[in-house]
């Protein structure tokens, strides 16, 4: 078959990226990048995704790609983040950050309207207050004028794709981290939102991934020099899902870890796991691509690291400099939780934030920077360790392989540091997992790959991983039985 070019956008919450992929049937390589800057606005006490910014470098980005004829464009993001359409087909409102403040109290309000657990079996998902849920549980509570004036919700990348072509869909799988759907996974779930006083009325169709959401439109075709037959298709649309249907070799025996600003690591499974375990052991369900289940937690990571070196942006420490610190530190104390609220307090800096914690929790406090950032790694590290053993016992399964995919990828560091700590091999590649995973779901939707082993046959012919061998210290079960006995993991 003669090359074919398709466009493939991410939006990562801190950074955002596009490439143009060539097919020739057999392979795919990356062709051209372009890079799109994703930076929250924050007035006064709230915070937003600067979305209009985030569509113009876009369209910039697919411009600069015009010189080869694109055939279709796919866009993944960050989960969980939504944005209104007005009764005229129009932006409504700023689109909120998923850290804005407004959540604050919104899970707390809903598990004593609905019990935690019941959330979970109703929705097979466990949200944090980033989710999609807590946002509209509060835009209702508070009756703000929004509810007046919409007429759709859109997900983030969803709504990029509106900007395109006008379509009104949500991706579902993109849906499962929102905590907006029924058990299944395949629908809303009304009865819970009716519950929660979430009008419904705004909730269009779902479509699922591969779904051809239609031909680029007029003003995008001019603003782009592209075709007006480029076609724009519902990739998997959420990041990290994009990247697990990349992964080559991935098998029931193995954990993969999306890694950025945000960990989500998992398994791929038939089934949606909603059992007690499931539950008790912090759990959650959402889509994946080709019928697939993803069973998962999710995490901050590296934000915690990009919040240091933001404050410490006057010591211009690189990357390499920074794993050499953390290196440097070979007996660090101190730990933090991951999942915690008080890292979502932007009113504190971060290091403020970690010793504030280490205090309540009656560690030893930090004092330079090597300290901080071995906290932050090491912190990191054994959580994953942790969530690997909790898979391992929900699911049944004999973990064998971690593969770690991803901006995080490069971080050879961090990467043997799971591996240390999970006593397992990691392979750590697909640094741009989240594009080659939506560049092969557009394929898969133009029919060029029939279904997931076709596209992950033609992603191992196409990328390849580096192998950490694990180097057995048994300190991280003494490491694992410390943070457990501080509430921590």
């Amino acid at each position: 078959m003669s090359n074919k070019y398709v466009a493939a956008v991410d939006i990562g919450a801190s950074s955002g990226k596009m490439n143009r992929f060539q097919f020739d049937g057999s392979k795919i390589v990356f062709d051209k990048e372009f890079e799109i800057p994703n930076k929250p606005v924050n007035i006064f006490e709230r915070s937003y995704w600067d979305i209009l910014s985030i569509y113009g470098e876009m369209l910039n980005g697919l411009r600069s790609f015009s010189d080869k004829k694109i055939s279709s464009v796919g866009i993944d993001t960050f989960g969980a983040s939504f944005g209104f359409i007005n009764k005229q087909g129009l932006l409504a409102e700023p689109v909120f950050h998923y850290r804005d403040i407004r959540t604050e109290n919104s899970l707390n309000e809903i598990y004593q309207i609905i019990g935690k657990k019941e959330l979970f079996k109703q929705t097979g998902c466990q949200p944090n207050r980033t989710y999609s849920l807590p946002h509209l549980y509060a835009i209702a509570k508070n009756k703000e004028d929004i509810l007046k004036t919409a007429e759709y919700m859109l997900f983030f990348p969803d709504l990029l794709n509106y900007f395109l072509t006008g379509d009104i869909s949500n991706d579902v799988a993109f849906a499962g981290t929102s905590a907006l759907l029924n058990n299944k996974l395949d629908n809303w779930n009304y009865e819970l939102l009716d519950t929660l006083g979430i009008p419904t009325n705004i909730l269009p169709k779902l479509v699922k991934p591969r779904h051809i959401k239609g031909k680029i439109n007029k003003t995008a075709q001019m603003d782009t020099d592209l075709s007006s037959e480029t076609l724009v298709i519902t990739s998997c649309s959420h990041d990290t899902a994009s990247a697990v249907a990349a992964i080559p070799g991935f098998d029931e025996n193995s954990v993969y870890i999306g890694s950025g600003t945000n960990i989500n690591m998992g398994v791929e499974a038939d089934f949606i796991g909603l059992d007690d375990n499931y539950f008790e052991f912090g759990l959650k369900n959402t889509g994946g691509l080709g019928g697939k289940n993803l069973i998962y937690k999710d995490f901050s990571a590296f934000w915690f690291l990009n919040s240091l070196l933001e404050e410490w942006s006057n010591k211009n420490y690189s990357f390499d400099k920074v794993f050499q610190m953390a290196a440097s530190v070979k007996n660090n104390e101190s730990f933090i939780d991951l999942e915690d609220n008080l890292f979502n307090d932007m009113a504190w800096k971060m290091t403020e934030k970690i010793n504030l914690f280490l205090s309540k929790t009656k560690q030893k406090q930090i004092e330079n920077d090597e300290g901080f950032i071995a906290c932050i790694f090491e912190s990191i590290a054994l959580k994953v360790k942790h969530t690997v053993d909790v898979l391992a016992k929900a699911t049944g399964r004999n973990i064998q392989k971690i593969y770690i995919v991803n901006g995080g990828a490069r971080n050879y560091y961090l990467n043997q540091l799971i591996a240390n700590a999970t006593e397992k091999t990691v392979f750590a590649g697909l640094t741009n997992g989240s594009l080659a995973g939506n560049a092969l779901s557009q394929l898969y939707g133009m029919g060029d790959l029939d279904n997931l082993t076709q596209i992950r046959d033609v992603s191992a012919k196409s990328f390849t991983f580096k192998e950490y061998a694990p180097v057995i210290d048994k300190k991280w079960n003494g490491f694992k039985e410390f943070a457990q006995n501080k509430n921590i993991l």
